[in-house]
């Protein structure tokens, strides 16, 4: 595998270099990644059935991470990270659906498991192993990488099975697009994502891919500018990699800027829209450094096209286009009809091509739904129907139009809202349930739930504590930015002349 391949000759060329650092002082060579993981990988090959089945990873932006990454790997088995900021109700429903042998950790995590190795054991089982150990590596092609856990519409999140064909490929084109901007000196990519997000791939393994290092911003960091301006400040990042939503958090405060990142060269945005307006600002704020929009779900791993926003782009086309696709990836626009759409019209983005992920874990009916097999040139190739709206235009660039289903992004994240509305049902005294988003400028600021609810008993309701009850409990359930910011109970809701809920009409009481 060229990601493998790639590690393994940049500790022998460069052993003292690093892979990544945190900017509390967390670091780890290219030596140590490819030395430890390749321990481990001994270890797991030893003290696992060789059945290529599924192992957590659980932690928070911790260097040795990395290192429980490509030891898995290395040993046959994908990996499944999962990041300490999902609740644990959440955690649990993950690791019960891949049904791990075994789980590594760089944190505390207090279940029933087992097989549970802490980072201190792993430490261990690394130092008592010859630090100059080999391992055959035997993964092909289609043997699944990783596996990422989305947000799915039935409460149940599924897993989205990369294999290691997607992930190379996906990394050769966006090294490509990295190194076709000619970023003299220390390449340093900025990890703002944590690793159970998609986005991490960006940064992470592209920085590894090109012998650089990842700059771990951990959550804490991020929300406090009195830790995040020195941070950003001693990181010497060449290639900014967040959503959208992070560079309008870091333009908040003027002295995130050239004078603060003077390597800054490149800038790669990914899982939600990038407006226009954040766009010229950061031309402002970053006037030697280049914007690349990009666009791609979860399941076509990470990114799929790409476009370069210059100032004229962003003061002429609005929304930003999302560029053309990667030359190994077929972009249909597909009418309801499923009928091609014709230039300009818009329909559902299907993505076709080597970076399309093998399905969900253990779904074969949803997997059935959402992913089918194409024949080219007497090759068979996936394909995935992406429930989002696009068009692709006159200079064949796509363009996001929206989501055609229930399921929106904030802040970067993906969520499906009938994911939120079947845990608000799950609570005591709740009895419907519809999630809506909530529009401003543009994009989604934050979501709000209707909900109707079994009070009868109570001779007086608290519309405040009422709220903070569900939110209180909604939080052992779901991550926090899936929580809505405004819980409205109605006594009733509205209905469509098809029986269903009708949103037309609660959109209109979202104020």
């Amino acid at each position: 595998m060229n990601l493998l391949n790639n590690i393994k000759q940049y500790s022998l060329r460069f052993p003292k270099s690093m892979a990544a650092r945190k900017p509390t002082g967390g670091t780890l060579t290219y030596k140590e990644l490819e030395s430890c993981s390749n321990s481990l990988a001994c270890y797991l090959k030893n003290n696992l059935p060789n059945d290529k089945s599924p192992i957590i990873v659980y932690g928070h932006k911790d260097p040795y991470m990395l290192v429980l990454f490509l030891a898995c790997v290395k040993a046959s088995h994908p990996y499944c990270p999962i990041d300490t900021s999902i609740p644990m109700e959440r955690t649990v429903s993950i690791i019960e659906a891949v049904q791990p042998q075994i789980i590594l950790t760089t944190e505390s995590l207090d279940i029933e498991h087992p097989k549970i190795l802490s980072l201190e054991e792993i430490k261990s089982i690394c130092a008592s192993t010859e630090r100059d150990t080999q391992i055959d590596i035997t993964i092909k092609d289609e043997d699944v990488f990783y596996i990422l856990f989305t947000s799915g519409s039935t409460g149940t999140p599924k897993g989205v099975q990369i294999t290691a064909k997607c992930l190379d490929d996906f990394l050769s084109w966006l090294a490509s697009m990295v190194k076709a901007h000619n970023i003299n000196g220390p390449l340093v990519f900025l990890n703002q994502a944590a690793f159970s997000f998609d986005l991490s791939v960006m940064d992470l393994y592209t920085s590894l891919f090109l012998g650089g290092t990842s700059y771990l911003l951990d959550k804490e960091t991020q929300l406090d500018f009195k830790k995040l301006i020195p941070a950003l400040k001693g990181s010497g990042v060449s290639v900014w990699v967040s959503t959208p939503s992070f560079a309008n958090l870091c333009l908040a405060d003027r002295n995130i800027c050239g004078d603060l990142l003077p390597n800054l060269k490149l800038l790669l945005f990914c899982g939600e829209v990038l407006t226009n307006k954040t766009a010229l600002q950061l031309m402002e704020r970053f006037p030697e450094a280049k914007i690349i929009n990009t666009y791609g779900p979860t399941e076509a791993t990470v990114a799929v096209t790409g476009q370069e926003i210059t100032r004229e782009i962003a003061q002429r086309v609005e929304p930003l286009p999302i560029g053309r696709p990667n030359p190994k990836i077929q972009i249909e626009i597909r009418k309801e009809n499923g009928q091609p759409a014709d230039i300009g019209e818009t329909g559902e983005i299907v993505i076709i091509g080597d970076t399309v992920a093998k399905g969900y874990l253990g779904q074969p009916e949803l997997t059935e739904r959402f992913f089918s097999e194409r024949q080219n040139g007497g090759q068979f190739t996936r394909a995935y129907k992406t429930g989002d709206a696009g068009f692709i235009d006159e200079e064949e660039n796509l363009h996001y139009a929206g989501r055609l289903d229930n399921q929106i992004k904030l802040n970067g994240y993906r969520i499906e809202l009938g994911d939120i509305e079947s845990n608000l049902i799950n609570l005591e005294d709740i009895l419907e349930a519809a999630v809506l988003p909530k529009w401003q400028g543009g994009k989604i600021k934050n979501l709000v739930a209707f909900v109707t609810a079994d009070l009868d008993a109570q001779e007086s309701f608290d519309e405040r504590a009422f709220s903070r009850n569900v939110k209180k409990q909604l939080k052992v359930k779901l991550p926090e930015y899936m929580v809505p910011k405004k819980i409205i109970r109605l006594d009733s809701l509205p209905m469509n002349s098809n029986g269903k809920v009708d949103r037309k009409k609660l959109g209109e009481l979202i104020k």
